[in-house]
């Protein structure tokens, strides 16, 4: 059979039409949706882009333009100069290739501001790439279609070469299994005692508070601990102790049931420090962490364990996964007589100067600790308030406190000062004048034994013990001095 011309003609015209297989690249209009130069932000979907967080340099990743999500960001940071390679790519192999276009944006002081780079269609592609010097800071990549219609997968990487590629901080890796019953399988938390507490005459001062605070954390409403018995499922509350041998930490769990579900608090041994919260047996709220061990912590930061800290340091009174590092070697003249500081060489103290038996010792042994808020003291009550007593060595040479305590009747109160042992040590006892404020300054130089731990919380209790006026302690501080058990 043969055509005629004119439909010969005709099949001719349709043919590269039926056949093509991508959009000519140019020949596609003008781009829309463009973010407006130096005014980023009057668009919506530039407003509220699809944010996926950072990106790993040389990590691709892979996502898809749709009606909804037509914008996409990910964000990376430098920490010096280095060239970056930003390019977007098919998603799958085989696939019609998606339109895309690259921009690029640093974050200043007040926002993302204007792009600082954009590209289109890069080789003989539609896809985009952006190859840039750039310096420290933080940055933003932008995917858009070229039309505000465009649509389909892409893959973006992000490439850096340079002293500026800072490697991606790890993130902390939680040593609490994900849930109670994991926790009690696991054979590096060791079991040390465990009671079903039913009435609060089973518990020592410490464990009250402990017991009544976990309480809390599941009914605010609760005020004591009768109210917390009745509200618990069949009136019971477990106190189990435990020893974590990955870091030598002793913890202790308050669990009960609520609404037939485990809830309850994981603490740092005898504090109110939570290590851990379970809701519903799951474990959250996770404060006990492997160590960074990147020996990157310098003489005087914090650390998890020695292997944070730089060469000749060691992470020393490690107290809620949190100790300092300090020098493992002995300065000169360390161990000499003293009274005072003055009688010491540089970088040591005179350790028990306040007690008559006065030894220098390393710099790092003496740590002052500060609580700046003010707190009400209740009427007729008791205000507790504790500090974090961490980087020092084992036991107490001296310890010397400062508070200074608003009201109008002094002679009412009692004041304690209570050591992580548990030693609790009477400083005012009505002994103070009323019409004055009440100022505790210097040292303790007596009750404290010289041979209780030092490293944990330490408790200030002021009591009220009549009612009708009420006051306040304006912040305390606390000086430590330690020496090796």
């Amino acid at each position: 059979m043969r055509l005629s011309a004119t439909l010969f003609t005709a099949v001719l015209a349709l043919l590269p039409a039926a056949c093509a297989l991508e959009p000519d690249p140019s020949d596609k209009g003008v781009e829309e949706e463009i973010p407006a130069d130096g005014d980023l932000g009057k668009d919506d979907s530039f407003k509220k882009p699809t944010d996926h967080g950072a990106i790993a340099f040389d990590e691709r990743v892979t996502s898809e333009l749709t009606a909804t999500q037509r914008h996409h960001t990910w964000t990376f940071e430098l920490t010096g100069d280095a060239e970056v390679d930003m390019t977007t790519s098919y998603a799958v192999r085989g696939q019609r290739r998606t339109d895309t276009v690259l921009y690029l944006y640093k974050e200043g002081p007040t926002g993302w501001g204007p792009y600082l780079a954009r590209n289109d269609d890069y080789g003989d592609t539609t896809y985009s790439q952006l190859v840039e010097s750039l310096d420290a800071g933080r940055y933003r990549v932008l995917v858009k279609g070229y039309l505000a219609s465009t649509r389909g997968k892409f893959s973006l990487t992000v490439g850096c070469d340079g002293a500026g590629c800072a490697p991606a901080v790890a993130e902390d890796v939680c040593l609490l299994p994900e849930d109670y019953t994991a926790l009690r399988a696991d054979p590096a938390f060791v079991r040390q005692q465990a009671r079903v507490i039913t009435s609060a005459a089973q518990l020592d001062a410490f464990e009250h508070e402990q017991v009544l605070e976990a309480l809390r954390r599941g009914w605010p409403e609760i005020e004591t601990l009768d109210d917390g018995f009745a509200t618990v499922d069949g009136g019971e509350v477990n106190l189990v102790g435990y020893f974590y041998t990955g870091s030598n930490t002793d913890l202790t769990l308050v669990e009960f049931g609520r609404g037939d579900t485990s809830v309850g608090t994981i603490y740092f041994g005898r504090s109110l420090v939570a290590a851990g919260v379970i809701d519903d047996l799951f474990i959250g709220g996770c404060a006990l962490f492997a160590p960074r061990g990147d020996g990157a912590a310098l003489a005087g930061e914090a650390c998890r364990a020695t292997s944070d800290c730089a060469a000749g340091l060691a992470c020393q009174g490690v107290f809620a996964n949190e100790g300092v590092c300090a020098a493992t070697s002995n300065p000169p003249g360390e161990g000499a007589e003293c009274a005072v500081d003055a009688d010491c060489a540089a970088d040591l103290v005179c350790a028990g100067g306040t007690r008559g038996y006065g030894l220098c010792r390393p710099s790092w042994m003496r740590g002052t600790f500060t609580d700046a808020a003010t707190a009400a003291i209740p009427d007729a009550g008791t205000l507790a308030r504790r500090l974090s007593v961490r980087g020092l060595a084992t036991v107490d040479t001296d310890v010397a406190l400062r508070a200074t305590i608003q009201h109008p009747r002094a002679s009412q109160l009692r004041v304690t000062l209570t050591n992580p042992a548990g030693n609790e040590v009477v400083l005012v006892d009505g002994t103070a004048a009323d019409g004055a404020p009440l100022v505790l300054d210097g040292p303790i130089l007596h009750g404290f034994s010289g041979d209780e731990s030092v490293n944990g919380e330490w408790t200030l209790r002021v009591t009220d013990r009549a009612g009708g006026q009420v006051g306040q302690l304006a912040g305390w501080e606390l000086t430590v001095t330690s020496r090796w058990d």
